[in-house]
């Protein structure tokens, strides 16, 4: 489930999990009049199984699925995935609420909803995780024949890679980053 930079899912995708047949053809009807390319599982096992494949840049996440809850599935995705997460709960539990955001759902909606909420925060949530993607993801630095690549954690000088140690990289990027900056 791990994201690789520059491998996003082309089109909007989406994975709705709920084992309530109703709320997940909802919720794929409204993505998918949206423009959404949707895919459905019942269940956590499934979910997770599913996501693993990658391809998604959204999920619809039921709180309260058998075997695994929704928030199972939810800690589990956050240790290898940044996809998008909108969590639904027929429940209106502000604990539930808490716990979900505290754990990386980029938003918590109340069953029933308007198909046009629901879209609307999928968009939402797909844009933030975007957007901080864009932020998180260091660009290469490249000056008077100095390239650093912070992702890679390469260095060349000249074309001729610098053989430098961990500390000795990140004091380079730092001060790469900020070029006439003075440190102290």
């Amino acid at each position: 489930m791990q994201r690789i930079p520059g491998k996003e899912p082309q089109g909007r995708t989406a994975l709705v999990v709920d084992d309530d047949p109703q709320d997940r053809q909802f919720a794929s009807m409204a993505l998918t009049f949206a423009g959404f390319t949707v895919e459905e599982v019942e269940d956590g096992p499934d979910a997770l199984e599913r996501l693993a494949g990658g391809g998604f840049n959204l999920v619809v996440l039921d709180a309260n699925l058998p075997s695994i809850t929704g928030i199972s599935v939810l800690k589990e995705l956050r240790r290898t995935s940044d996809i998008a997460v909108v969590m639904v709960s027929a429940s209106d539990d502000s604990v539930l609420r808490v716990v979900a955001l505290e754990l990386g759902a980029d938003d918590v909606c109340t069953k029933p909803m308007a198909e046009r909420e629901l879209v609307l925060r999928s968009e939402l949530a797909i844009e933030r995780r975007r957007y901080t993607r864009a932020v998180a993801e260091p660009a290469v630095i490249s000056q008077s024949g100095l390239t650093v690549d912070p992702v890679s954690r390469i260095a060349t000088l000249d074309s001729v890679e610098l053989d430098l140690t961990l500390k000795e990289f990140d004091l380079l990027v730092t001060f790469a980053s900020a070029p006439g900056r003075v440190f102290t």
